[in-house]
């Protein structure tokens, strides 16, 4: 292996281990917000019936919208004894499987290795699934089986034999369920878009450009998509009927959430959170964000011009999320939307070595510029750590001062 691709990867899993090391760190370190100490009393620290049979939703207690990782607390604290860590090692847990699977989907959908393994760091470098990875909810699970969800669909694209992925999708999709009651919002997406690709290709022109899902027969799709209605349906609307009242006592009356369709480009990409700034605990600056943003972007038009299916899956389906978002008449907040993330992601990874390339081929004479990407990728990959966790230490440490003495919390510093 060349020498500059060796320096590459080791700097890479150092870092990656290094990331894993600051989620225990910071889990240790931050107060429990208000919604986790909610969670343990009224959910970890009770009875497994309590979600089944709950007869306090309609009383008013914020129910678990987060439940699987809730629950999986009660086997952590049991380990780890009451700390942050013990409170918090599922969501850390989700988050290092999120970071794996993306570099295998990465790996197979790119298909460059190092694309892979930056979009795993990136991941753990991204502001905001770095915040959820180390506090007790559901979003790095959901993204978690989401990705599941999206890997089942790359195999059934492959494979002409496939009803045992459209079986993998389905138990993705229950865990997408049991994660955070968001995921109905990922499953109508989802569908959506799938059903839109088989749509596609009706007319012979069509047929011809978008031959991604012809190994899926349709007729499996509508058993599948009728099956998943039916069962996420009685379990939304009549197993949890109480937590459906108490969402539309929360969140019915508001007008949709409009603002969210920029915020996935901002909050998603590492800048600020427009529609929750209270629960923003560190961004990057400005510039460092349009290099992320600019960098998305020439993934996904690199992608797209390739004619790759996830490209042009990803921009279907980030369509189909915005009109849902506009046109639900409901607020939705804009962190449901976090099966958009690996995407982003991914995108991103693709992007920054394509513009690594660009910038050697642009400086450094051809016949010696083999491999001398991989030190611009390095130099990307410490420049956005070394920005995120100094600050966001300097942030926590804010919190938990002023969280010891009582006094409102500073202003926490952009990156």
């Amino acid at each position: 292996m060349n020498i500059h691709k060796k320096i590459f990867y080791t700097v890479i899993v150092f870092l990656l281990f290094c990331n894993i090391g600051f989620l225990f760190y910071y889990a240790y370190l931050m107060p429990l917000h208000s919604d986790e100490a909610g969670f343990w009393f009224n959910w970890t620290n009770k009875s497994i019936l309590n979600r089944i049979f709950n007869d306090n939703v309609s009383g008013g207690i914020t129910p678990p919208w987060h439940g699987l990782t809730i629950y999986l607390a009660k086997v952590s604290i049991y380990i780890f004894g009451n700390t942050g860590i013990g409170l918090r090692s599922p969501v850390i847990f989700f988050g290092i499987l999120s970071s794996w699977l993306l570099y295998i989907f990465t790996k197979q959908v790119i298909g460059k290795k190092e694309v892979g393994l930056l979009a795993a760091i990136f991941l753990f470098q991204n502001p905001f699934f770095s915040h959820y990875s180390h506090e007790l909810r559901g979003y790095p699970s959901l993204f978690f089986f989401s990705l599941c969800s999206y890997f089942c669909l790359f195999k059934l694209s492959q494979s002409k034999n496939n009803t045992r992925y459209l079986v993998w999708l389905f138990l993705s999709f229950l865990g997408c369920y049991l994660s955070n009651l968001a995921s109905p919002l990922f499953f109508f997406t989802f569908l959506a878009t799938v059903f839109i690709f088989k749509a596609l290709q009706v007319n012979s022109y069509s047929r011809r450009k978008f031959q991604y899902l012809k190994n899926l027969n349709f007729q499996k799709l509508l058993i599948f998509s009728f099956v998943s209605s039916i069962v996420f349906s009685y379990l939304f609307f009549y197993f949890d009927a109480s937590y459906l009242r108490v969402l539309n006592g929360y969140y019915g009356g508001q007008t949709p959430n409009v603002k969210a369709i920029q915020d996935f480009f901002s909050t998603f990409m590492g800048y600020k959170y427009l529609d929750d700034p209270h629960s923003e605990i560190y961004r990057y600056p400005v510039y460092i964000w349009l290099v992320s943003l600019i960098c998305f972007l020439i993934g996904v038009i690199r992608s797209v011009r390739k004619n790759d299916f996830f490209a042009i899956f990803y921009l279907i389906l980030l369509v189909v999320t915005s009109l849902f978002y506009a046109f639900s008449g409901s607020h939705i907040h804009t962190r449901s939307g976090i099966f958009l993330l690996p995407f982003m992601i991914m995108f991103q990874a693709s992007g920054i070595v394509i513009l690594s390339n660009y910038i050697v081929s642009s400086f450094i004479r051809r016949e010696t510029e083999t491999n001398k990407h991989y030190w611009v990728l390095v130099g990307f990959t410490i420049i956005y750590f070394l920005f995120l966790h100094s600050t966001n230490a300097s942030n926590i440490a804010l919190v938990c001062i002023s969280y010891i003495s009582g006094k409102e919390i500073p202003s926490l510093q952009p990156l």
